[in-house]
């Protein structure tokens, strides 16, 4: 991933995404803000490109991830999917490891 450097990106939620974080604990949602809020200023933080998917990324804080794309262009970082690790990475019902 290019560096998030120069003028802050723009942080938005998708709708699934705003319900996503709402469920999360306080102290859960408090940490990821924060950090979701550093990534977007400064391009800090535990990221890392999903395998198979080349444009998007997840970042990682305590047992929780957020999933999100950058359009560096309009300086934007939405965010699509809130999560706890272990019950994000499944599919179809299965484990993903």
């Amino acid at each position: 991933m290019r560096r998030l450097a120069g003028t802050p990106f723009e942080l938005v939620f998708t709708k699934t995404a705003a319900k996503e974080f709402d469920r999360l604990a306080i102290r859960d949602a408090v940490a990821m803000r924060t950090a979701l809020e550093l990534l977007a200023r400064t391009g800090d933080g535990d990221i890392k490109v999903l395998e198979g998917a080349p444009d998007i990324f997840r970042l990682r804080v305590r047992q929780t991830r957020a999933e999100f794309t950058v359009v560096h262009r309009a300086r934007s970082l939405t965010v699509i999917r809130v999560f706890y690790r272990q019950e994000g990475y499944k599919t179809k019902g299965r484990s993903r490891r």
